[in-house]
């Protein structure tokens, strides 16, 4: 059985990527599902617009603004290290 594709989203609903699930180490045939994680695909999204999940599907809205970060360079690597190790990628 292979394992369901998942699709993250951050903790503001918008869509980040898409992983494979990890199998539990305690349970054969059982997959984890992380916090903030779907099985259902986000649709194409269009230039300039993000999906964002809203608790049963996809919505497509404008793209936020971006702003200053409150964040160091050298925090969001750790933090990307971080979250990338815990995905296993």
């Amino acid at each position: 059985m292979s394992a369901p594709m998942l699709y993250h989203y951050s903790e503001n609903g918008i869509y980040l990527f898409p992983s494979p699930a990890n199998p539990s180490p305690l349970e054969e045939g059982v997959w984890l599902y992380p916090a903030r994680s779907t099985e259902i695909a986000p649709p194409v999204i269009p230039d300039g617009k993000c999906a964002v999940w809203n608790g049963s599907g996809w919505d497509i809205q404008d793209m936020p603004e971006l702003t200053e970060s409150k964040y160091t360079p050298e925090e969001k690597d750790e933090f990307i290290e971080g979250l990338m190790e815990g995905l296993g990628v």
